[in-house]
């Protein structure tokens, strides 16, 4: 076990030093989305490359990368704490900008669905092949294009803006607009029928990730933590205070159920295969304590605004203690 450990931290921290000037520079940071949940033939396509393969959860996704389902497939991206994407059925979407202030979603066909959380700093804008829609708040917003000439906009939660080339219009909570048209297209607004299964699912998936217990104990910034709520248990050490511990087997350690994917910003970037797999990764730090790994989240205060990084793996313990 220690010889193991000590040569998953040398090959770690050679891993750390070639990681890219993104995390320490003053360049504007480029963001970075979450492959949160996958049902059924799922596939992504970056924005540098041609080519469509098949995608797993905690696949990264940055500015340009595109994403399409299958028949009776649908896929959940987190793009950051606050703001997540559902990708319906044969549906196609795009993501045309991502950054902490901006967030620009492009769907060429299809249905997605949008939820805006608490605590968002971005602007949001849902384009389809004949209109625009900006959510104003905190909400919940279903899009559905039915042809290149015709979308439909729900307002499940929350308020939205539809822009179109003759002007903008304002769609309340439980209101449905269809548009119709391109160069002069028209419009209707009809009260919203019932929630079908998607929305039920939506509404669900909602409350599992608002609800969860992790919240209390992470920075709320942190992506993916609501995750750890079944996949692990919230301990006191006294060293740190409350850590996480994934309910692995005895021989489990950090970094070795995945693999490192590199990405143009920010270099290697690691993917884990688990499912609560990002947040540990990309915040805070593991270390080792009695017989098993914690994650520790570091300092949790309301002013704090975390870092992402492509994988903390810096060793900075040999002997007396092991962490990462």
């Amino acid at each position: 076990m220690k010889i193991r450990v000590l040569i998953l931290a040398l090959t770690v921290l050679t891993l750390a030093l070639i990681l890219p000037r993104a995390v320490y520079s003053e360049e504007p940071e480029t963001g970075v989305a979450r492959v949160s949940l996958i049902n059924g033939d799922v596939s992504t396509m970056r924005g540098d490359s041609g080519d469509w393969v098949a995608t797993g959860v905690n696949a990264p996704l940055v500015r340009g990368d595109k994403v399409s389902t299958g028949a009776r497939s649908r896929a959940e991206i987190e793009l950051d704490s606050s703001n997540v994407l559902r990708i319906d059925q044969r549906t196609e979407a795009k993501l045309a900008d991502l950054s902490r202030t901006h967030i620009q979603i492009q769907v060429a066909q299809g249905t997605v669905s949008f939820t805006v959380f608490k605590g968002t700093e971005a602007e949001v804008e849902i384009d389809t092949p004949n209109v625009a829609v900006h959510p104003l708040g905190e909400g919940h917003y279903r899009i559905q294009v039915n042809t290149s000439a015709e979308t439909e906009v729900t307002v499940r939660n929350g308020q939205a803006e539809v822009s179109t080339p003759q002007g903008n219009t304002t769609i309340e909570k439980g209101d449905l607009i269809q548009i119709r048209g391109t160069d002069n297209p028209e419009y209707q607004i009809v009260k919203a029928p019932g929630r079908d299964e998607w929305d039920n699912w939506n509404r669900e998936r909602d409350h599992d990730i608002a609800d969860a217990r992790s919240w209390g104990y992470t920075n709320r910034n942190y992506t993916g933590a609501h995750d750890l709520d079944r996949y692990g248990r919230w301990v006191h050490a006294p060293e740190y205070g409350w850590v996480w511990s994934p309910e692995e087997g005895p021989d489990w350690v950090p970094y070795r159920d995945g693999r490192w994917v590199w990405e143009p910003y920010w270099g290697w970037t690691w993917a884990s295969y688990e499912p609560w797999g990002w947040a540990p990764y990309h915040y805070g730090r593991w270390f080792y304590s009695g017989d098993s790994w914690c994650w520790w989240p570091g300092f949790v205060t309301a002013s704090f605004v975390p870092v992402w990084s492509p994988g903390w793996v810096t060793f900075v313990g040999f002997g007396f203690g092991r962490h990462f």
